[in-house]
């Protein structure tokens, strides 16, 4: 068997590759545009995270409407509300009971009433609370025999009206018992009133300052 081979044939060329076109890039431009873009981004997410933190456990704003907090507040104040503890103690399944005499802001213990109130807390849980003659008596376990409530820590207005009969009331375990500041007859809905006692998982927090007028800054 015999091939035809011829010496002189030329070689068949071999084509030079084609280049692949090259892949888009963004510009540097764009690139940092849209660094910058998610960075703020993420910066408004995480300031809305904090407020919304601080708003919801720690602290929270309110404003005085009516006078019956009057002369320590007047309507329109704007406050901060302190929710530490009480926002502690929900966690810890525990009755978060404030002190005699802080000013407190809590739901209306009526459920078609969606308000907030304000009032200063004058009786505490498994106490009784007399008021006779214009004055606050408490009888508690350890004054049995009752003691009169010093009002110096609080700049009320001058007693009850004169033709009040004799309020006597027991505070229930899981209540506390509220007035306003304003004790002129018919300027206070209260626990003496028309409130009653108040459940304390109704209470918001205890006020800490008035920020609002500019003029009027107080911490309590």
């Amino acid at each position: 068997m015999y091939y035809d081979y011829n010496p002189h044939t030329p070689a068949p060329t071999k084509l030079p590759s084609q280049p692949h076109p090259p892949t888009p890039q963004a510009s540097p431009s764009k690139k940092s545009n849209l660094k910058a873009f998610l960075h703020l981004v993420s910066i408004l997410i995480a300031a809305f995270i904090i407020v919304l933190f601080f708003e919801f456990f720690v602290f929270h704003p309110y404003k005085v409407e009516g006078n019956s907090m009057s002369p320590t507040l007047s309507s329109g104040d704007r406050l901060i509300v302190l929710r530490t503890n009480k926002v502690i103690s929900d966690i810890l399944g525990r009755d978060y009971v404030p002190k005699r005499g802080e000013i407190v802001v809590f739901s209306h213990p009526q459920p078609t009433e969606n308000r907030k109130l304000i009032k200063r807390v004058v009786g505490l849980p498994n106490e009784r609370i007399v008021i006779k003659d214009n004055k606050i008596f408490i009888y508690n376990d350890d004054y049995p025999r009752g003691f009169e409530l010093d009002w110096k820590f609080e700049p009320a207005l001058p007693d009850f009206s004169q033709h009040e009969q004799v309020y006597d009331r027991i505070i229930r375990e899981g209540e506390i018992f509220v007035l306003g500041d304003n004790r002129l007859p018919g300027q206070s809905a209260d626990s003496r009133r028309s409130l009653g006692n108040i459940p304390v998982e109704n209470i918001e927090g205890v006020v800490i300052i008035r920020i609002l007028p500019l003029n009027q800054i107080t911490f309590f």
